[in-house]
C-alpha cells in the first residue's frame, strides 16, 4: 500500500498492507489509529468500544487508500460499522490497533473489503480489487 489519507492528511507513506478475509476491522499502528479515530470524533462507550454518533455518519470524511498508483475510496457509509444490540443501533470505528504489528503494517479486513470485489491470484502472487456496484 502506498498511502492512506483522510482529507489529504497522510497516515502512512509506503507502508505494508495485508488484505485479510479473517479480520473484520482495519488494524494499524497505534499512533496512526488514534489520530484517525480522533479525526472521526470517536469516543469510548462504557464497554470500551470505539463509538461514533450514528447521526453524524454523513459528515465524516472519506478515506483513501492507494495501491500501485490506483486510488480506492471508502465513504463513511462503507467503513462505519453498524450493529443492533437490544433494539439499539451502535455505530463504531473500524480502526483498531494491535501492539504486536510491525511498524507501518496495516491489516485490511472486512471493513475495507466490503466495498470491493477482491480476487486472490495465488499463481501470480497478486490481489485484484474492483469497486462493487450497489454497495
Amino acid at each position: 500500500m502506498l498511502s492512506l489519507k483522510i482529507n489529504e492528511m497522510e497516515f502512512c507513506n509506503v507502508c505494508n498492507a495485508v488484505i485479510d478475509t479473517g479480520t473484520s476491522m482495519i488494524i494499524g499502528p497505534k499512533d496512526q489509529v488514534e489520530k484517525i479515530n480522533s479525526l472521526l470524533s470517536v469516543s469510548k462507550d462504557i464497554y470500551g468500544r470505539n463509538v461514533i454518533d450514528c447521526s453524524r455518519i454523513d459528515m465524516l470524511p472519506s478515506i483513501e487508500f492507494m495501491f500501485h498508483r490506483k486510488r480506492y475510496t471508502l465513504k463513511p457509509r462503507h467503513y462505519v460499522v453498524k450493529e443492533t444490540i437490544w433494539f439499539t443501533t451502535i455505530c463504531s470505528s473500524p480502526f483498531e490497533f494491535v501492539n504486536t504489528l510491525p511498524p507501518n503494517q496495516w491489516v485490511l479486513g472486512d471493513a475495507f473489503m466490503g466495498r470491493f470485489y477482491t480476487v486472490f491470484d495465488f499463481g501470480q502472487r497478486r490481489i485484484g480489487l474492483a469497486y462493487a456496484n450497489g454497495v
